[in-house]
């Protein structure tokens, strides 16, 4: 997995204001015990002003063409991003800048949380699905006119988070597949078996989508026949991706351990 990162960055600074004309001298980042007396506090009663000191973080930065990488640098945390020195060439193609991609995997920390929201939109328009745990609206079933869907495609889905929403496509291929699988299903315009894909991740509170780098295509079930796929797959993905911690670590590219049960 991988992250690339634009050709531009927008840089912010902030201003804190002072409270005092004195400053009092540097206390220990994580001190417990920092005395309290007039030389840590620059005064003996009254009320005494402290305000935090920050370090930016120094963030690394890997650059791909493609699946290669093609240069390495650092940018710091509310600064600007250096570009690489040169720029990929590809034959036929004129370079147009670089993209900012997610990569999933960075979440293995929160793969057992499950999500609280969910929605999509089947290849089968009239049939949407919406789930809120916070708002209490557990009624599934949806008609695609509702304006929560205005801006979902066909076989689009997405699922909240505590930390951020994912969002994917589902597809109803004739490529078979097993439990957890991953592949490279067809897309033939109809099928029973329903794949689903991770293809954006937006933080909390955002509504910006940053592409996910080299998604994969996992299975979720055989729908029996192509009518059916298409009028639940994106929901069923969704589901998947909600209420499954194995099904999202598939789908998030994180390794996962499957065994297959056995039977006397």
């Amino acid at each position: 997995m991988k992250r690339i990162f634009l050709t531009s960055a927008l840089a912010i600074s902030m201003i804190v204001p002072a409270f005092a004309e004195t400053t009092a001298p540097d206390i220990e980042a994580g001190a417990t015990s920092a005395s309290c007396d007039s030389g840590t506090l620059n005064t003996t009663d009254g009320t005494s002003t402290l305000s935090a000191q920050w370090t930016a973080n120094e963030i690394n930065l890997k650059w791909y063409n493609g699946e290669t990488e093609f240069a390495t640098n650092t940018c710091t945390y509310d600064g600007g991003i250096t570009l690489p020195a040169s720029a990929p060439q590809r034959v036929g193609y004129n370079f147009a800048g670089w993209q900012v991609l997610f990569d999933l995997s960075t979440l293995a920390d929160k793969i057992d949380i499950n999500g609280y929201i969910l929605a999509s939109r089947n290849a089968n328009s009239d049939n949407c699905y919406h789930v809120n745990e916070n708002t209490g609206d557990t009624v599934a079933s949806k008609t695609c006119t509702e304006s929560i869907f205005a801006d979902y495609n066909a076989n689009e889905w997405r699922v909240g988070f505590e930390y951020g929403t994912v969002k994917g496509i589902a597809r109803c291929s004739t490529t078979p597949g097993g439990v957890l699988e991953t592949g490279n299903p067809a897309d033939s315009g109809g099928g029973q078996y329903c794949w689903c894909q991770a293809t954006g991740y937006a933080t909390s509170g955002s509504n910006s989508f940053a592409n996910v780098s080299s998604p994969s295509w996992v299975f979720y079930d055989d729908r029996d026949y192509a009518g059916l796929c298409a009028y639940g797959c994106a929901g069923l993905c969704a589901y998947g991706v909600w209420d499954d911690s194995g099904f999202r670590s598939a789908v998030f590219g994180l390794e996962i351990e499957y065994e297959e049960p056995e039977f006397d």
